[in-house]
């Protein structure tokens, strides 16, 4: 499950992301992406996505450092990295 945690701390589930990628370094630091769609199911959360505001993904906890707003024809979307 992918979590949302603003900068105000409201926490939201989000969903209807795709192609998320997690990354290892070698020196221990992790990443990880993904883009995330405005829907009926998670306009309650999609502005929460912003920069240094906190995903969790499988007990880690990643800011997000770089994101890009975009749309799909009339879709909002956001991408994180």
């Amino acid at each position: 499950m992918l979590v949302v945690m603003s900068l105000q701390g409201q926490t939201e589930a989000l969903t209807d992301y795709k192609d998320l990628t997690r990354k290892r370094r070698v020196n221990g630091e992790r990443s990880l992406s993904f883009l995330l769609f405005k829907t009926e199911r998670n306009a309650h959360a999609f502005d929460l996505v912003q920069e240094e505001s906190v995903v969790e993904y499988d007990g880690h906890k990643y800011r997000i450092k770089q994101l890009e707003e975009l749309a799909v024809g009339a879709v909002p979307m956001k991408r994180v990295r």
